[in-house]
Parts: C-alpha cells; sequence; structure tokens
C-alpha cells in the first residue's frame, strides 16, 4: 500500500516547510489545484529541491464539476 499527502489550501512557505517532513512517511505528496494555480510550476520545482526523493503528484483540472440541472 502506498501513502499520498494531499497539501492544499496552505501557502508556498508552509509546504515547502511541512514537505521534508512527510517525506519519510509518505510515497507521494499531491499538490492541488488552488495551489498550482497560485504559484504555479514554480512550486513544483521549490518541492523537489526540499524533497528529492518523494514522488509529487499534481492534482490539475479545469472543471470541478459539471453543470447542475
Amino acid at each position: 500500500m502506498k501513502l499520498q499527502i494531499s497539501l492544499d489550501n496552505l501557502d508556498q512557505e508552509r509546504v515547502l516547510a511541512i514537505a521534508p517532513l512527510i517525506a519519510s512517511y509518505a510515497d507521494a505528496i499531491e499538490i492541488g489545484p488552488v495551489l498550482l494555480y497560485k504559484y504555479g510550476t514554480k512550486l513544483i520545482q521549490d518541492l523537489i529541491q526540499v524533497a528529492p526523493n518523494i514522488t509529487i503528484a499534481a492534482d490539475v483540472k479545469i472543471v470541478a464539476r459539471g453543470k447542475e440541472l
């Protein structure tokens, strides 16, 4: 079993501080759409620097739900 931890609705500094702390416990860190839209791919590059041995998953979506009927 693999553990993926989602870091959503945090600021960039907090994500970069938390990532190395959880890297030895998790198999992957997921970055949610709010963080990606706010900080862009630079956040992913920074995560690779602070936690180089963990998989980074990006939750990228254009629409979170369909039209209400």
